[in-house]
């Protein structure tokens, strides 16, 4: 139900531009009743990436980057306490903890390569290389759906946009490389 309920809360409809604001404050009331879902914060995520849109400062990627920390720290736990997790996360297909872990980093890290705000590359870099380090302990066959090159080209965004071309270079390199090696 709670499933429903986020998505419900943080559809995109035509037009309407205050989804974000509503995944919020569908997360505050949760909160309020002392229980916050996974299920929510993953849309809660993904409505302020698409909020932070062409916006230049970073206030929705912060609120993106603050519901991905809930959410490592909640699927964490869980984790410990359950041996592993899974969630019905979207178009009813079930998905693991880390499978969510992956998406809702992509999203954050989609939302920063759209800020201006300072250290906004800095963040989307460090979220890229959590990325790097969570896909090298994957094991699931389905890691090349989260690990993808719009992962690094959003984090080469980042950089390009902060002036910081060389940075940018040295990234695309090292994502040219990564991809020819297979």
């Amino acid at each position: 139900a709670c499933w429903l309920a986020s998505q419900a809360v943080c559809a995109t409809p035509r037009g309407e531009r205050n989804y974000a604001s509503r995944a919020i404050s569908f997360l505050e009331s949760l909160r309020s009743q002392g229980q916050v879902p996974p299920e929510a914060l993953i849309h809660g995520i993904h409505a302020a990436a698409w909020q932070q849109g062409n916006l230049q400062k970073g206030y929705w990627a912060e609120k993106a980057d603050n519901m991905f920390q809930d959410l490592v720290l909640l699927v964490g736990d869980q984790t410990k306490d359950n041996g592993s997790i899974t969630f019905l996360a979207y178009q009813n297909r079930s998905f693991s903890s880390q499978d969510v872990c992956m998406q809702a980093a992509a999203w954050t890290l989609e939302a920063w390569s759209k800020s201006n705000s300072p250290g906004s590359a800095q963040r989307a870099q460090a979220i890229l290389d959590e990325m790097v380090s969570r896909n090298s302990s994957y094991t699931d066959n389905y890691q090349h759906l989260y690990l993808t090159p719009e992962a690094y080209s959003n984090a080469i965004l980042a950089w390009s946009k902060v002036g910081e071309i060389e940075r940018a270079n040295s990234l695309l390199l090292e994502t040219l490389s990564i991809y020819r090696r297979g």
